[in-house]
């Protein structure tokens, strides 16, 4: 509070101290300050004249004093001399009596006290007659010795009970008209000084009164002329704090025509120009503040189109390797292998795998996985695939997205989750699935649009290869296989027959080879029809499929005939083998559209490599000839070819 009242005083805007106050410590007057302080030591400039007047008069009425002490002491002197004798002591023993009187009386015509002493301090006589003590007091003594030494008055105060108004004394030399010191005189002006005094200070009142009057006077015009010189200076002063705070809107207006007045003029040009200057840095600065924040958003915005374009390179490089390890891929399950190390990198913040369905599209297997996949989403239900199953599921995608025309649909799972369908040709093999990694509210957030694309082209490319896989399979497979038995056909036979000979001799082991007709098959075929024919041979290849084993290769070898062909079997080991098949086929009841046909029978010829020869072509004459001679003797029988050397007429 005191220092805001101080600020508001000397003009000084609040919370700013003076330079010199902040360096020093020390207060330093304002102008107004000044000015008292001046028009105070014009005060004490009058009070120390008046002094001066006063003691200047009191010196002047003590030397006066001092001159008529003087004169008054030599006057008594020469009338001691005229009248009583040479000496005030001798006067005083030739007469006490006169000489006391004579002292009275000219104590009463000099209207002042008058006291003898004599060289020695005994006092002669004293116009004042109720003195008792015959010697001089000690301020008396030393006056007198001093006044007789140097022949010069002295002025003193005397103590005791000498002057009982406590005056100024004056002791003089006593001397007679030959010059001699004889003594000394003491004279009390103490009234006579007093008198002067009172004199003084009668006149001095009003000297004292003038000067305070003029006092006031000079108070009030000084503070006239202050507060004309600080309240324009103090405006400049508050102009100068908003400049220097930087407020240059208002300006500075102090109509008047001395030196101030420029100032304030100056002071409102430079605001003019400081503010002209301002505003032009302040556009500068704004429009380079512009310049900057587009620079830094054009920054960041180049900054994240260059991290999606190498995002958008690595995914199109992993794509091209995914692309070139699927054209590699002769079957799925090399696509399988080859798909495990290159989809996690092109889903690096995803777990995630890729499931087939069966042949029913209820069963789903997972084929490849990665990532920190959850043990209960391995093997996911039932209830949640069955719209990908159907082919007709949807994305969700972002609100400023739309799914491009013709791209296949997708649906999202719970927690972020995705599944693509892997779909091609009209038909959905599996899908891909995919689960952020992390577990924030960020990732639970359905994956963005470019992880959608990312992710339909990724199970585009796998969907068309393992649909060309399949088609492959099957074409292979019709290319190998008997349509309506299932069996292997004669072209696959030609194959494996040469391989499995190949193989047997690397090896060193047997190949067994038998060669089935079925008996009396045209007549069947002539009596219930083709159709039925057709059951009966398509009921027979199921037959065969089921008794061989899985290394062994049940052809097809034309019309009603069949070959079978067994790996590491020898002749006997294959005639036990055909003795078993054909007492099955002999039990089995040919049905058709729920009619009975009947049982059928068929002979078997057995031959075995390298029994009964050393190439393919050998070996299956050896067991067509044993086939034959079943035929002959009777059909439904087993038959073994000889061996070479051993042949029956």
């Amino acid at each position: 509070m005191a220092q805001q009242e101080e600020d508001s005083r000397t003009g000084r805007p609040a919370g700013v101290r003076d330079n010199g106050q902040a360096r020093s410590g020390r207060l330093r007057l304002g102008i107004r300050g000044r000015i008292f302080l001046g028009l105070g030591a014009i005060m004490i400039a009058f009070a120390a004249l008046n002094a001066l007047v006063v003691v200047m008069e009191m010196n002047k009425a003590r030397e006066k004093a001092v001159f008529e002490a003087v004169d008054m002491t030599r006057l008594l002197g020469l009338s001691l001399s005229r009248q009583q004798g040479t000496t005030p002591a001798g006067a005083l023993a030739r007469n006490p009596a006169a000489f006391r009187e004579f002292v009275g009386e000219f104590s009463q015509l000099m209207m002042r006290r008058v006291i003898v002493f004599d060289p020695k301090g005994r006092l002669l006589a004293d116009s004042n007659s109720e003195r008792r003590d015959s010697a001089a007091g000690p301020d008396e003594g030393r006056a007198i010795a001093a006044a007789i030494a140097d022949r010069k008055p002295r002025v003193f105060k005397p103590a005791g009970g000498g002057d009982p108004h406590n005056g100024e004394w004056i002791a003089v030399p006593l001397r007679v008209p030959s010059g001699a010191a004889t003594g000394a005189a003491i004279l009390d002006f103490s009234t006579l000084l007093r008198e002067h005094k009172a004199r003084i200070m009668k006149n001095l009142i009003p000297l004292l009164l003038a000067d305070a009057v003029a006092v006031v006077l000079l108070g009030f015009a000084a503070r006239a002329f202050s507060r004309s010189l600080t309240t324009p200076i103090r405006r400049l002063t508050k102009a100068a704090f908003r400049l220097g705070q930087g407020d240059l809107n208002e300006p500075v207006n102090i109509p008047r025509r001395d030196e101030i007045g420029i100032l304030a003029a100056s002071f409102e040009k430079m605001r003019q120009d400081l503010r002209r200057s301002t505003l032009g840095s302040k556009t500068r600065i704004d429009e380079q503040i512009r310049v900057e924040e587009a620079l830094q958003g054009a920054h960041a915005e180049l900054t994240h189109q260059l991290a999606e374009l190498k995002r958008y390179a690595d995914e199109m490089k992993h794509l091209s390797w995914m692309g070139e390890a699927l054209q590699k891929a002769l079957t799925p399950e090399e696509c399988y292998a080859s798909l495990a190390p290159i989809v996690p990198k092109l889903f690096p913040d995803h777990s995630g795998g890729l499931f087939l369905f069966g042949a029913t599209h209820i069963e789903v297997k997972p084929v490849c996985l990665w990532g920190d996949l959850p043990p209960n989403e391995k093997d996911l239900a039932r209830l949640d695939l069955m719209a990908l199953g159907s082919g007709h599921s949807y994305a969700t995608f972002l609100p400023q997205e739309e799914p491009k025309p013709g791209a296949p649909d997708t649906s999202f799972k719970s927690n972020g989750s995705l599944c693509v369908p892997l779909a091609a040709k009209g038909d959905v093999l599996g899908f891909l699935y995919l689960r952020p990694s992390g577990s924030s509210p960020a990732d639970q957030a359905p994956p963005p649009a470019s992880t959608h694309y990312l992710a339909l082209t990724v199970a585009d490319q796998i969907a068309l290869t393992l649909s060309n896989l399949n088609l492959r399979e099957t074409l292979r497979q019709q290319s190998i296989r008997d349509p309506l038995t299932g069996l292997f056909n004669r072209r696959y036979l030609d194959e494996t027959m040469e391989r499995e000979i190949l193989r047997a001799k690397r090896l060193d082991s047997p190949v067994g080879v038998i060669l089935i007709d079925i008996d009396h098959f045209k007549m069947f075929n002539d009596t219930h029809g083709h159709e039925a024919g057709d059951a009966a041979l398509k009921d027979l290849g199921t037959l065969f499929r089921r008794a061989i084993r899985g290394s062994d290769i049940a052809c097809r070898y034309g019309g009603d005939e069949f070959l079978l062909i067994l790996p590491d079997a020898g002749l006997e080991d294959s005639r036990q083998r055909s003795e078993n098949i054909r007492g099955a086929v002999e039990q089995r009841v040919i049905e058709h559209q729920k009619k009975n046909y009947g049982r059928m029978t068929v002979s078997m010829g057995v031959a075995s490599f390298p029994n009964q020869g050393r190439t393919s072509t050998e070996v299956i004459l050896a067991a067509d000839a044993a086939l034959y001679r079943a035929k002959k003797e009777g059909r439904n029988r087993v038959v073994t070819a000889p061996l070479p050397g051993r042949e029956k007429p």
